[in-house]
Parts: C-alpha cells; sequence; structure tokens
C-alpha cells in the first residue's frame, strides 16, 4: 500500500490478524501465523487486502520479514541469511520494502519481488536505510538511509535511477513514511534546529515543504513515535530517552504497546 494511511494489520505475541468489512457489518478475523517465531507484527497490506507483510520475532530479537497471501506466510531473507523486516508493500502487492541485514551486518534498505528476490537500495554515503512504502507499481520506493556524516535523511528510490537525497529542511533527520500512488509525491517528517519532529510534504518541483503545526511543539503520538520504538527495539541501557516508555531499561513489546494503544492520541 503506497502511503501506510487508513490500514493497519497489527499481530504482537503470536498473533497476526487481518481485519476485512463489508458494509460496515460482516467482520472476519484470520491468523496470520508467526513463521515459528514468537511473536510477529503485520505492518502494511496491498490495496486489495490480499497481501500483507510485516515481520516476525523470536524473545532474542531475530528478525524476519514476512509477505502473506493465500495463507502462507513466506520469509524474506537477505541471501547473508541475516535478520529482516517488512515495513511496505505496493498495492498491486508485488513488491515489498524494509530492511535486512547486509553481508557485514548492516541494516540497509531492500526491494523484493518473486522474481528478482531482496535487492539492497544503497544509501546516501553511509550503509544504513530502511524501505517504508512504495508506489502502486513498486516502481518508486521512499524511506531514510545514512549518509556520509552518518545522518538519516529521506529518500526517494526510482527503478532504473537510484536513490534521490530529499533533505531535511536544515535539520539534523528525516524520513519519508508514504508515497503517492503515482510515486510524485512524498511524506514523512524531518527534525527541525530545535529538535522537534514537522510533517512535510515533498514533490520534484516543490522540494521539501513543512506542513505546520496545530501550535504545540510534539504533542501527538504518531507515526515518528513508533518508528523510533521499532528502529530502537531490543537496545537496553539507562539513558534510552521517550523509546523507553515505562523505564524499565529496555525497549521491548511493552514499549511497542504503549504506542501502539496510544496512536493518534494528541494529534
Amino acid at each position: 500500500m503506497s502511503t501506510n494511511t487508513g490500514v493497519w494489520k497489527w499481530s504482537v505475541s503470536l498473533i497476526g490478524l487481518a481485519v476485512s468489512t463489508s458494509h460496515c457489518t460482516a467482520q472476519s478475523l484470520t491468523w496470520l501465523g508467526a513463521l515459528n517465531y514468537r511473536s510477529s507484527l503485520a505492518t502494511d497490506v496491498s490495496a486489495d487486502g490480499s497481501v500483507v507483510v510485516g515481520f516476525a520475532f523470536n524473545q532474542n530479537f531475530d528478525y524476519r520479514a514476512f509477505r502473506w497471501q493465500n495463507g502462507v506466510m513466506e520469509p524474506l531473507a537477505p541471501r547473508s541469511g541475516g535478520w529482516s523486516q517488512a515495513f511496505g508493500v505496493s498495492a498491486d502487492g508485488n513488491v515489498v520494502v524494509g530492511d535486512a541485514m547486509d553481508v557485514v551486518g548492516r541494516m540497509a534498505a531492500f526491494r523484493w519481488t518473486a522474481r528478482d528476490g531482496m535487492q539492497f537500495l544503497g544509501a546516501l554515503g553511509g550503509a544504513l536505510g530502511r524501505g517504508t512504502a512504495a508506489s502502486a507499481n513498486g516502481s518508486v520506493i521512499v524511506g531514510f538511509a545514512e549518509d556520509a556524516q552518518g545522518r538519516y535523511l529521506a529518500f526517494r528510490w526510482i527503478q532504473g535511477q537510484g536513490m534521490q537525497n530529499l533533505g531535511a529542511l536544515g535539520g539534523s533527520t528525516s524520513e519519508a513514511v508514504g508515497v503517492s500512488a503515482d510515486g510524485s509525491v512524498v511524506v514523512g517528517y524531518f527534525v527541525n534546529e530545535t529538535g522537534n519532529p514537522r510533517a512535510f510534504r515533498w514533490t520534484q518541483a516543490t522540494g521539501m515543504q513543512p506542513l505546520g503545526t496545530f501550535g504545540g511543539l510534539s504533542s501527538c503520538i504518531d507515526d515518528a513515535d513508533l518508528l523510533a520504538v521499532l528502529f530502537a527495539f531490543g537496545q537496553t541501557g539507562q539513558n534510552l530517552g521517550r523509546v523507553d516508555t515505562n523505564c524499565d531499561g529496555s525497549v521491548d513489546d511493552a514499549d511497542l504497546l504503549t504506542v501502539l494503544f496510544n496512536f493518534g492520541q494528541g494529534c
């Protein structure tokens, strides 16, 4: 799905679920599985709801991306056999994007198709990155990647052309989290000079444009908070910041559930 807007399919602690509605009256619940791991999390769905993507993980935080279709959960693993996570799928369900461990153990942005398998997209002068969303046909992918200074910046990748740095409007960080069906409009957030996240809209003609706020600094529990927890998942320590929501010294299932259960509050 191109923008991750409107439909989120979550599965936690061995729960993978897909909810479909017909005229707002009939509902069905389908357990997707967890690839024999402890838990699974669905992150995106194709336009017709027949393809679901996400990742499964165990108590050792070993991640494996999956693509679910027709009752079968297929693992998507890099050739190195390392970790992988899927965060987006094209509207037609044929292209999956996310991040996976490369041959030297770095998590890098990938694009997957049944024909070509998992292909790494590169970065912006650094090594790390993640694909977060794809256009309707999967020819345009957006996400974030590391530059030569170690900053994470939003990118737009086009098949046959490569990766384009979308900038950060003078800030330190940016991330693209959605793209229009035709791939021409990218949305996401950047962190400004004062350290506060701000929504943006990007086109080739206008570049990155801030969308403004309702006057507050950052009281909305939204994609930025969710992605921050996901990116820090598994970290331990005494000074983890806002991603350690219960201050227990570990970014784990409890922190993820806190964000999910409060998602949208203050927005």
